[in-house]
């Protein structure tokens, strides 16, 4: 039997947020024992984040998408191998995000971060 690749939000990896310090949001790609991390390249407040979306913030339709849009393209290099019965590797996830800015860019763009007033 085929073992699936999955992937999920995470937020807080490191317990690092609170109501005044804001930690990264990425994306886990879980294969085999071994996880991957991208960094979306947004960071929030603890009471930002509830249910894999960002919440109560002002740019949280930008950011939510942002999100969905690094995690599609993940979830679509899973399916295009799966579906092509080709060998699916995290090494070669990494060097398809590499390759195609979804990784490298988030962080060389500053980090996007949302201040509650």
């Amino acid at each position: 039997m085929k073992t699936i690749p999955n992937t999920r939000v995470v937020f807080n990896r490191h317990n690092t947020a609170s109501r005044t310090n804001t930690a990264a949001v990425y994306i886990e790609v879980s294969y085999q024992g071994k996880r991957n991390f991208y960094n979306t390249g947004i960071k929030v407040k603890i009471n930002q984040f509830r249910n894999s979306r960002i919440c109560n913030c002002g740019h949280q339709k930008e950011y939510n998408e942002r999100i969905d849009t690094i995690r599609n393209s993940i979830d679509d290099y899973i399916n295009a191998k799966l579906e092509n019965n080709e060998v699916f590797t995290l090494d070669d996830l990494k060097e398809y995000m590499e390759n195609n800015g979804c990784a490298s860019q988030s962080v060389r763009i500053a980090a996007a971060t949302c201040m509650l007033g």
